[in-house]
């Protein structure tokens, strides 16, 4: 089975619930929200993060910006337009990271992707850049500038590199979408 754009938007409106749907839902094309506990509490970070799962297809969802200071001029401003190394991303990674861990733990046969709409698109590519995942994103801002930062780089290889041993190898599937004008 293989991920459709149309699941991808799906997912990445629903992660911005306050308690996406725990079911197999009509609504959501029959991906259910997974009863996903990272160890730490992202959300004080301004982050959003929601495991789906549909057969042996999972996906990670990033929500986008919600919040002013945490969001607007944390990540999106200081993070993603001044190059910054914002905690939210710290955060994003080490969250993806116990996501990766929880999804293999379950599944073997896991195919993983990701998914994010604005500053959640932004999460999913850092993911992409961390991770080697793959996914789609709606109307990210780009993260050339964060991807570009020494601390960013240096935080990446120490992520890499703890969760090496639980992440190898992680099972990827690549998407490509068209686009019609």
């Amino acid at each position: 089975m293989s991920v459709s754009s149309y699941d991808y938007s799906l997912l990445a409106v629903d992660v911005y619930n306050d308690k996406p749907d725990r079911g197999a839902s009509s609504d959501l094309d029959g991906w259910k929200a997974v009863e996903f506990s990272p160890q730490n509490n992202y959300e004080v970070d301004g982050l959003k993060i929601q495991v789906y799962q549909k057969g042996d297809d999972y996906v990670i969802a990033y929500a986008g910006t919600e919040d002013f200071y945490d969001d607007v001029i944390g990540a999106d401003a200081y993070g993603l337009v001044g190059g910054g190394f914002d905690g939210q991303f710290e955060a994003g990674m080490a969250a993806t990271a116990e996501a990766l861990a929880f999804i293999q733990g379950d599944n073997d046969r896991a195919n993983i992707t990701v998914t994010g709409h604005s500053l959640g698109g932004a999460h999913a590519q850092v993911s992409k850049d961390v991770f080697g995942l793959n996914g789609v994103t709606l109307d990210s801002p780009g993260t050339s500038n964060l991807l570009a930062n020494s601390d960013y780089q240096a935080y990446k290889n120490q992520i890499q590199a703890d969760y090496s041993d639980t992440l190898s190898p992680v099972k990827i599937i690549g998407v490509r979408v068209k686009l019609n004008k």
